[in-house]
């Protein structure tokens, strides 16, 4: 009976110290905090998938820009009868919970407020310790549908909010932090309403509530600072509170130029004490949890779409300046003696039209260009007519917020790149790849027309006569094959030599894929081509394939190096070789297994296999291209990389290569 007493009473202890305020206060603290986090990895999500989500949005709403790229947060949920979803053609999300699509609801350049727009984000409401549910706003220069027209979208752009604090000396202060660098600006706040303060939150007759309750009244919900906070403030609110009217329009200021100034302050820690004779009251009870610009682009340099478009915008301009001459817009910048330097000017070749699509106006101003007056400038070893510099993230105390700051070098370049830019030094550094870990290192690129024209490689025996490839920059016409004059007896000689690659001089990170265009025009059937795509880790422009069905991208020519896996190539082919024979004498006529046709195919190829194929036993040695190893007769793998349906059976090794295509 004491043990049962013992426990009875260290339960009732146990169950009574739980429902303290305190304790209760904790728990809703706890609830309240998760529900915020919650909701803002969920905008952080839909940011981060935004230009994957334009194909959906078009068809809800007219006006939206189809070349949006990542960082645009959804509208908040205005409440039905201001959304109007129901209005549009095909209406992705109606009714309570859903982001305000309409664009006869919603206007170009305000800031919005409304609640957290949960059902677009894919989730349950989401609800404080008080049970009501959260709130959102927005700043007008990162909120969708349809682009900004005035401000870029990228990891500079500008918020229209100001987060401020309550101090305890009886006045409203700016968060140094923020207040000193209008780059620390949230981009959003999710705000938890707390309980009424004054009065009650009257039902909704107009909204949708059922899930939520209450109403869209956002003075019912975010608190209004005293007449004597805002006049003992050191920042000059004017009528900018949470309890702002929904859109906020009235409180946006210079919404004409850019940057955007600061037109919403937003109090984010409501619960704010005031000692006035010993007594400590409160201003509010709002609680918000914020989102940075920082954030968002910290976790999108992650993304291998962005990186890979990054690149690809980067591919664009540096082909574009290879081929058409390079130009420089150097309205602002100071210029040393010895080069012009500045930004791109427009040009068609690498606008918002050409891939990736939308990129270029919003990430123009990260891309800076030196020219140089005489000679030519250094990157590593290259002697480069001009230098790209994608500058990155911003470092150390560099700004971005004017434009003033915009035309500073310093605040965007560092080290040789800095120095080279401003002054008469011509060495440049730095990657040529932007990856997810290079942040604000400078992506350093090299202009010279030598590198935009392809690298042959040739075949020896040919130079008599003429090689397979040649290329004209002036009309960028690369030409395969070629009609030799041969009398019989040279052409039989020569024929394993009449093969020629041409190659890429760029190296390119492929991310998540690749685009590649091209135009090509047969005046002659012969034997074909591959388009080839090859690792760079294994590979040099110094390889290729052998002549014949080999198409140059498969087999072995004996005097150059082969093209190794892994690879992949869409293979023209006008010259059928069927009747894969790998014990055949002649490498060049052992067939390549293609369908019986009349005319060429089209394929993809890739390589058979990375090993070798059995072909009977040997004693000592083997026909060619056969070699004899431990009394077996095997064909080299590399001698099966262009034949359709290779290998049979599939390898067996633990990871095995992928098996070619059957016969198209």
């Amino acid at each position: 009976m004491t043990m049962v007493g013992i426990l009875v009473m260290g339960a009732l202890y146990f169950y009574l110290t739980q429902l303290t305020p305190e304790a209760i206060e904790r728990k809703r603290s706890e609830k309240t905090r998760a529900a915020l986090i919650e909701a803002r990895e969920a905008l952080l999500g839909y940011a981060l998938q935004h230009r994957e989500r334009q194909g959906a949005q078009d068809a809800d709403f007219a006006g939206s820009d189809d070349r949006e790229v990542y960082g645009y947060l959804p509208m908040p949920d205005m409440g039905s009868a201001q959304n109007r979803n129901e209005d549009l053609a095909n209406p992705a999300c109606v009714g309570e919970g859903c982001a305000a699509l309409n664009v006869n609801q919603v206007v170009a350049n305000r800031t919005y407020i409304g609640r957290l727009p949960w059902r677009t984000l894919g989730l349950a409401p989401l609800k404080d310790g008080y049970g009501e549910c959260l709130w959102y706003v927005v700043s007008a220069t990162h909120k969708t549908p349809g682009a900004d027209p005035i401000q870029a979208m990228n990891w500079d752009s500008l918020s229209q909010l100001d987060v401020v604090a309550a101090t305890g000396q009886a006045r409203m202060a700016s968060i140094a932090t923020i207040a000193n660098s209008a780059h620390r600006r949230p981009i959003a706040v999710v705000f938890s309403p707390g309980p009424a303060v004054d009065g009650a939150r009257a039902q909704s007759t107009s909204d949708d509530v059922g899930e939520c309750g209450g109403n869209y009244n956002v003075a019912d919900y975010l608190e209004l600072p005293t007449a004597d906070e805002l006049t003992a403030s050191t920042v000059d609110f004017g009528a900018q509170t949470n309890a702002a009217s929904g859109d906020t329009s009235a409180n946006n200021k210079a919404l004409a130029v850019q940057p955007y100034s600061r037109s919403n302050n937003l109090l984010i820690s409501g619960k704010c004490p005031r000692g006035e004779a010993g007594v400590c009251r409160e201003l509010g009870n709002d609680t918000g949890l914020a989102i940075d610009s920082a954030s968002f682009f910290d976790r999108l340099r992650r993304s291998s779409y962005f990186v890979s478009e990054i690149n690809t915008l980067l591919n664009t301009v540096v082909d574009c300046l290879n081929k058409n001459g390079v130009s420089v817009d150097a309205a602002g910048f100071a210029q040393p003696v010895d080069k012009t330097v500045g930004r791109l000017p427009d040009h068609s070749c690498y606008d918002d039209d050409k891939f990736p699509l939308g990129y270029f106006r919003h990430w123009r101003d990260q891309v800076l260009l030196a020219k140089p007056t005489t000679g030519s400038l250094q990157l590593g070893a290259q002697n480069c007519d001009a230098i790209v510099i994608f500058a990155g993230q911003r470092a150390g105390a560099q700004v971005r917020d004017t434009a003033a700051a915009r035309l500073a070098p310093s605040n965007y370049l560092e080290g040789d790149n800095l120095s080279s830019f401003t002054s008469t030094t011509t060495g440049f550094a730095g990657p040529s790849l932007f990856t997810a870990t290079t942040g604000a290192q400078d992506i350093v690129r090299c202009i010279s027309p030598s590198l935009a024209t392809p690298t042959p490689v040739n075949s020896t025996p040919l130079n008599p006569y003429g090689q397979m490839t040649a290329y004209n920059f002036a009309t960028q016409t690369l030409t395969l094959g070629r009609l030799y004059s041969f009398s019989t007896a040279t052409r039989t000689s020569l024929m394993p030599s009449l093969f020629g690659c041409s190659w890429s001089s760029s190296v390119n990170d492929l991310g998540s894929g690749m685009r590649s265009y091209f135009r090509f025009n047969i005046l002659d059937s012969g034997e074909g081509f591959v388009f080839a795509t090859i690792d760079a880790d294994r590979n040099d422009a110094t390889v290729c394939g052998a002549a014949r069905q080999h198409l140059g991208y498969s087999g072995d020519n004996l005097l150059t190096p082969i093209v190794q896996a892994p690879k992949i190539g869409i293979e023209f082919d006008t010259t059928r070789q069927g009747n894969f024979n790998p014990a055949s004498a002649n490498p060049l006529n052992n067939g390549r297994s293609d369908p019986n046709y009349t005319g060429g195919h089209v394929a993809i190829v890739y390589w058979g296999g990375e090993s070798a194929i059995v072909s009977g036993s040997c004693s000592a040695s083997c026909v060619a291209p056969l070699y004899c190893q431990a009394g077996v007769c095997y064909l080299k793998a590399e001698e099966d990389d262009n034949v359709h349906g290779r290998p049979t059976p599939p390898d067996a090794s633990p990871r095995p290569a992928p098996r070619n295509p059957p016969a198209p």
